[in-house]
């Protein structure tokens, strides 16, 4: 529902693309222009190498879009902040480099819990 505020001459619009053929496009193209403010790709894209930019809301600043700055590292909240973004890539990639970590650890021990509570209720014959 946005107005369209950039050149569309070859963008390529993603919608409905599987997440394997946008991760491929990610990091193929130099900039990343995104009109929903809340998609995960912004992320993956400049995780990917790309100038990852979110067109801002109307009327919604920057600490209210992202209030985790760690989130909003390497991602432009508008076109005019490309260049600021970019040292933060590398902050972005290691914050969700340590989510996967820690998502990872929290499924292992959901499954160690459930594992123990089963033997404990079902002890071998």
């Amino acid at each position: 529902g946005k107005p369209l505020v950039h050149d569309l001459t070859d963008s390529i619009q993603v919608d409905g693309m599987s997440h394997a053929h946008i991760g491929e496009i990610c990091r193929q193209v130099q900039t990343f222009i995104s009109y929903d403010t809340r998609t995960m790709y912004s992320s993956l894209a400049a995780i990917a190498g790309a100038d990852s930019v979110v067109i801002p809301d109307e009327g919604i600043e920057e600490e209210d879009w992202q209030p985790d700055e760690t989130l909003r590292s390497g991602i432009a909240y508008g076109l005019e902040r490309i260049e600021e973004s970019r040292p933060g890539r590398q902050r972005l990639t290691e914050r969700v480099l340590k989510m996967a970590k820690d998502s990872s650890k929290s499924v292992a021990n959901f499954a160690d819990f459930w594992n123990q509570k089963i033997v404990a209720h079902h002890p071998a014959r």
